[in-house]
C-alpha cells in the first residue's frame, strides 16, 4: 500500500477523510446506499466503508459497536473480537465518544483458512442522534495472503492488517466534519 493520501470529499463533501492512494470509490461502479461511501482498493480486496446510522439503543459504547459488528456479520458466521479501545477523533468535538475494535469474521460453512478482518470505528454523535461506523475489510483468501505470517493468538497481524490498521488511523487523524446539516436526516 502506498504511504501517500489524498483528502477526498464524502457525502457531497461535507465531510473529508484522507485515503490511500489506489482506492477507489464504489458508487462509480455499482450503486451505493445513500447512508454510505465506499472505496475499495484497485489491486486487492481490501475496502473502507463509511456508515452514517440511526444511533443504536445501546448506552455503553462497546455494546453499541458489538451491535454494529453483528450488523454487518452474516447470520453463522463465527465472529471474534481480538481488541478494542476508546479513541480520540482528532477533528471532532472534543468528547465525542468514540471506540474502535479489530474483529475477525469466519464462514461457518467452511474449514478453510479464509477470513475477513475488520477495523471498525464507531463515532457517536449524541446531538444528531447518528452513529457513524468506519469499517476497513481486509479479506483474507488462502492463496493471497501469506498463512504463516499472522498468528492472531500471539498478537502477529500480518502485513495486510498492518496496513488496516494505518488506515484506520489516519481516518482517526483526518476525519472532519464541514456540514453538520448532513445529520439532519433531510
Amino acid at each position: 500500500m502506498s504511504n501517500e493520501y489524498v483528502c477526498t470529499g464524502l457525502y457531497g463533501k461535507a465531510v473529508t477523510v484522507k485515503l490511500p492512494l489506489g482506492f477507489i470509490d464504489v458508487s462509480k461502479l455499482r450503486q451505493v446506499p445513500d447512508n454510505q461511501e465506499v472505496y475499495v482498493k484497485e489491486t486487492g480486496l481490501t475496502s473502507i466503508i463509511f456508515d452514517i446510522t440511526e444511533r443504536v439503543d445501546e448506552s455503553d459504547v462497546v455494546e453499541a459497536i458489538k451491535y454494529h459488528l453483528e450488523d454487518v456479520a452474516e447470520k453463522g458466521n463465527i465472529i471474534k473480537v481480538w481488541a478494542n479501545s476508546v479513541v480520540n477523533m482528532a477533528k471532532f468535538p472534543s468528547g465525542t465518544p468514540a471506540i474502535t475494535l479489530f474483529a475477525t469474521i469466519h464462514p461457518s460453512h467452511t474449514t478453510t483458512s479464509n477470513f475477513t478482518a475488520l477495523i471498525m470505528t464507531l463515532i457517536r454523535l449524541e446531538r444528531q442522534k447518528t452513529d457513524v461506523v468506519v469499517t476497513v475489510n481486509i479479506p483474507h483468501l488462502v492463496g493471497e495472503y501469506d498463512q504463516g505470517a499472522i498468528n492472531l493468538e500471539e498478537g502477529i497481524p500480518g502485513a495486510l492488517i498492518k496496513e488496516g490498521m494505518t488506515m484506520r488511523d489516519q481516518v482517526l487523524q483526518s476525519l472532519e466534519v464541514h456540514d453538520w446539516n448532513l445529520f439532519n436526516g433531510d
